[in-house]
């Protein structure tokens, strides 16, 4: 279960939220981006991560990650997620990006003859 995007647009003067003890297994990105007055925020720990929250708020959450979209990353699951490597010239993947490590990439090597 989710809730939808914009679901809080209209409370931008909501300095409280409990999303706790709910069946939420998921949250969109950028579901709270409108609560510009948000000081906060209680998020179950049934759920495995958390969206992106805008920082300088103080917000308590018991997720010990966020949820980097795809092609991103977050090794400490902190914020900020930051854009995955890109395999050059030359390398191949070794390891996928996934929301919590980088890709990894590997030098190709040619065979002599043989």
């Amino acid at each position: 279960t989710s809730l939808p995007s914009g679901v809080f647009d209209w409370l931008k003067s909501l300095t409280y939220l409990d999303v706790s003890n709910n069946q939420l297994t998921s949250l969109p990105s950028g579901v709270f981006d409108s609560l510009t007055s948000l000081v906060s925020l209680y998020i179950d720990a049934s759920l495995p991560c958390y969206p992106p929250i805008v920082s300088g708020r103080y917000l308590d959450f018991t997720p010990s990650s966020i949820c980097c979209a795809t092609g991103t990353y977050s090794s400490t699951g902190a914020e900020p997620c930051s854009t995955c490597a890109t395999c050059g010239t030359g390398t191949y993947e070794t390891v996928a990006c996934t929301s919590t490590s980088n890709r990894q990439c590997d030098t190709c090597a040619t065979c002599g003859t043989g």
